[in-house]
C-alpha cells in the first residue's frame, strides 16, 4: 500500500510540473515573431483576378517590424491603422528592412507602398 502512495505521489507532483512548463513555453512563444503575407491592394471596382502571385513577407512582434522587398523596391512607405485611421507612419529601405514601431495590441491593417507604386495590405494581430 505505502508503494502505491507512493507512486500516486510521484504521478501528481510530475503533472504539477508539466503544467508549469507548458505554461512557460507558452509564454516564451508570445515573444517571438509572427509572420504575416501582405498582398497586392486591389481596385474596388475591378473584376476579381487571379490570386497574387507577388506578396511580401511581414515578420512582427510587439515594438518591432520586418519586410521583405520586391526585387524592384528600394524602399516602401508603411502605415499601420486601426478602425480611426493610421496609428504610425514610417520609411523602410531595402537596406534596413526593419524598424522600432509603438508597442500596440489589438488588430492593426498594414499598407505598403514602394517606391514603385506597387501597394500591398494586409492585417498584423498584436497580442500581449
Amino acid at each position: 500500500m505505502k508503494t502505491l502512495t507512493t507512486y500516486i505521489a510521484i504521478f501528481l507532483i510530475c503533472i504539477s510540473c508539466s503544467g508549469n512548463i507548458f505554461a512557460d513555453s507558452r509564454s516564451e512563444n508570445a515573444a517571438d515573431l509572427s509572420t504575416t503575407y501582405l498582398k497586392t491592394k486591389r481596385d474596388p471596382g475591378h473584376r476579381p483576378k487571379s490570386p497574387a502571385k507577388i506578396y511580401l513577407v511581414c515578420q512582427y512582434s510587439i515594438g518591432h517590424i520586418s519586410l521583405s522587398f520586391p526585387d524592384d523596391a528600394t524602399y516602401m512607405d508603411v502605415s499601420l491603422n486601426d478602425e480611426t485611421g493610421p496609428v504610425w507612419i514610417g520609411t523602410i529601405s531595402r537596406t534596413n528592412p526593419e524598424t522600432e514601431i509603438p508597442s500596440l495590441l489589438g488588430e492593426y491593417t498594414i499598407i505598403c507602398q514602394t517606391d514603385q507604386n506597387q501597394i500591398f495590405e494586409g492585417t498584423l494581430f498584436f497580442i500581449n
